[in-house]
């Protein structure tokens, strides 16, 4: 690639004269970055400023915080060199990288021969320091173009999953796999195996590469089972790595691994459990921690389209999450919401919700369908009672063993981290005032443990805290879906701020609940404790409303927090009002658009 093709790429430099441009490359000088290589330092001085011709880069805080991800064409240090200062951020190449380095005295010159390219570099940075949160998120994962499957274990072929992924990412836009043999038919035998050390080959090599990222939407490295070049090249050309593991085998330490924790990559990667049902031999924990791995998820080792488009989602940040907040008895429009979704033919790819929200979002991530979990949920909640198991309240009201024992006979002894579709929910640690965020261990305990409202069901002790409702402190984590930066987020709302109201009495009245007239319903002992439980949870509603992009008020309000008998009334209405609001957007949501 000529220098100035380059340089043109970039809106720094694209208005620029071709003199200008000639003069500016004759002082330039090219730079190739390993992938996992810092460029700048916090504190260095601003002394050059670069852009990026092929390849991606990230600016981190020195606190280790993402600031944002640097896209071919884009410049870089350029705010410390205009402001001449130190830097204030590092830049590390997320993957194997090209770059221009320009000294600053070049570049000045240029700037004050070129007025324009003062004023154009200075858009750039205001838009860069404006964009906000939600924009830096979708810009990266436009920016995402290419994932590497590696497998850890030797004779692991995952050469059906790599195809499957092509037929499910073709939607978006056109995809390449790139393996050793489409290399070497491109640049001849042995191309794919270039080694870093060998400057031109290797530049040739990232080259050819860029070109054809700029010519397909996305591109899909695949790695045979054995280490070399092409694996190292796999893992720093891509923005994100699936590490594809057999359930059965035992966790240690591979070639393969060692020659990744070796590269010192640092983009985003998860373990790819290739498994037809997940189960409880699957220690997929373990192999994340000795991978370093973010994340994890699972595909059949066959290639199955369901499979490879929910990874392709994942992968271009289609996701959608559902979160749902608790209410007690309102929680029953969750089952509304499954259905629309369901009749809309919307994915849900990620469920999480705080008490009662995250029971609800537990049946859907094992897989039952709408009307399996109604059945469930009616049994548990309006067929039987199982919060009868009173006790002398020392520490509560209820032991709560009928309910966890029910909720054990439910789920039975699934964990969290085996289920396909990913799950989280929320507790209140009240030993340390905070959140706890739970996405691994059993799914029956941590879901009790959301729903244990204080005084009503003892607390589930952990690691010596006391742990109860989840909606104490945040009864819509919307927050935590977000942090996940999967993709568009449906949020269902079922709390109440102005629930326990004394209608007709002015007050002040010590007695007036003793006295009750009227036709509305006197607030009961359970009414009060849990409203006292869970109104700190509702602080900041509408920050947490904010950050869903499609948030559902449920129109339950009327509804009392044990009230059971409503539940065909409150399944009804929340299934209408989603099917309603999610319909015209239902389109934007499934195309990552909205």
């Amino acid at each position: 690639m000529r220098a100035v093709d380059a340089l043109r790429t970039s809106a720094l430099f694209e208005s620029l004269s071709d003199s200008v441009l000639d003069a500016l490359v004759g002082r330039g000088t090219w730079i190739n970055v390993r992938g996992g290589e810092r460029i700048i330092s916090v504190g260095d001085a601003s002394d050059c400023m670069y852009v990026l011709v092929a390849g991606r880069l990230a600016a981190i805080s020195p606190v280790g915080e993402m600031l944002g991800e640097i896209a071919p064409g884009e410049p870089i240090g350029e705010i410390g060199l205009l402001a001449d200062e130190q830097r204030v951020a590092n830049v590390t190449a997320l993957r194997d990288s090209i770059l221009l380095r320009f000294d600053r005295e070049a570049m000045l010159e240029v700037l004050r021969a070129e007025p324009e390219a003062l004023l154009v570099l200075t858009r750039t940075i205001i838009r860069r320091l404006r964009r906000t949160q939600k924009e830096k998120r979708r810009a990266r994962a436009l920016g995402r173009r290419a994932v590497a499957l590696i497998p850890l274990l030797p004779g692991l072929d995952l050469t059906p999953v790599a195809k499957a992924l092509v037929d499910a990412l073709s939607p978006y836009g056109s995809v390449l796999l790139l393996d050793p043999e489409t290399v070497d038919h491109a640049l001849g035998a042995g191309a794919h195996d270039t080694l870093f050390d060998d400057a031109d080959g290797h530049q040739r090599v990232v080259t050819w590469l860029a070109e054809q990222e700029q010519a397909h939407r996305y591109l899909i490295y695949l790695c045979p089972p054995k280490t070399g070049a092409w694996a190292r090249r796999c893992m720093r050309q891509a923005d994100r790595l699936l590490l594809g593991v057999d359930p059965g085998a035992h966790v240690s330490g591979t070639p393969m691994l060692a020659e990744l924790l070796a590269a010192g990559v640092q983009v985003p990667r998860d373990i790819m459990m290739l498994s037809d049902s997940p189960g409880r031999e699957t220690d997929v924990m373990a192999w994340r921690d000795r991978a370093r791995a973010n994340g994890h998820l699972y595909a059949a080792p066959d290639g199955r389209l369901p499979d490879a488009r929910r990874i392709a989602r994942l992968l271009t940040r289609r996701s959608i999450g559902v979160v749902l907040g608790g209410g007690g008895a309102r929680g029953f429009a969750h089952l509304g919401l499954f259905r629309a979704l369901e009749e809309l033919d919307i994915p849900v790819d990620v469920v999480g919700g705080s008490s009662m929200g995250a029971y609800f979002a537990g049946l859907k991530a094992v897989g039952h369908d709408t009307e399996t979990m109604r059945k469930i949920a009616r049994d548990m909640f309006v067929e039987h009672n199982h919060l009868n198991d009173f006790i002398f309240p020392s520490v509560a009201f209820i032991r709560g063993r009928k309910f966890v024992k029910e909720l054990h006979r439910c789920f039975g002894d699934v964990q969290i981290e085996h289920l396909s579709t990913r799950y989280f929910c929320v507790s209140s640690n009240l030993s340390r005032g905070r959140l706890e965020v739970h996405e691994q261990g059993p799914l029956y305990l941590w879901t009790a443990t959301s729903m244990a409202v204080p005084g009503v069901a003892p607390p589930v002790i952990w690691n010596e805290d006391l742990l109860v409702d989840g909606a104490l402190l945040n009864s819509l984590p919307t927050d935590v879906m977000e942090g996940l930066d999967l993709g568009p987020i449906i949020a269902s709302d079922v709390s109440t701020g102005g629930e326990l109201t004394a209608p007709g009495i002015k007050g002040p009245d010590p007695e007036g609940l003793f006295s009750w007239r009227g036709d509305a319903k006197r607030p009961s002992l359970l009414n009060i404790m849990f409203r006292t439980a869970t109104v700190g949870g509702q602080r900041g509603a509408s920050e947490r409303a904010s950050r869903a992009d499609v948030y559902l008020r449920m129109p339950v309000s009327d509804v009392g927090m044990f009230d059971w008998k409503h539940f065909d009334d409150v399944n009804r209405r929340g299934y209408e009002f989603a099917l309603d609001q999610l319909t015209p957007v239902r389109d934007q949501l499934v195309n990552g658009m909205i």
